[in-house]
């Protein structure tokens, strides 16, 4: 597998005057990583796909089940992941961290945004 690499920022950069890109596994982290978070709504040509955020976390009433259940499902939809180790979060106050250990045809790997 094969897609644009992007820095801390979330930023595509260059290597050496050409666009970096991020191979195997590395590049199937990096896609799990922007489809978790893509809001539902998003894209213009497929509305229905995305994360609901507004809707499960940041709501006056929080609905962390659904929230997490919905990424678990995104994340098995990417291509090449063959499954999931883990999906953990944590919820303080107005800070939602997650950790998701996903499987891939590469290996296993951490994606955590």
């Amino acid at each position: 597998m094969k897609t644009f690499d992007t820095d801390e920022n979330n930023d595509m950069f260059l290597v050496n005057h050409s666009m970096a890109y991020a191979l195997d596994i590395e590049a199937v982290a990096k896609v799990a990583e922007n489809v978790l978070l893509t809001q539902r709504g998003e894209l213009e040509y497929s509305t229905t796909r995305g994360i609901p955020w507004f809707e499960t976390v940041f709501t006056s009433v929080r609905n962390l089940p659904a929230w997490a259940a919905s990424m678990v499902s995104s994340l098995k939809k990417v291509s090449n992941v063959t499954g999931l180790t883990s999906f953990d979060y944590d919820a303080q106050g107005n800070l939602v961290e997650f950790v998701a250990k996903i499987n891939t045809i590469y290996g296993e790997t951490t994606v955590n945004v």
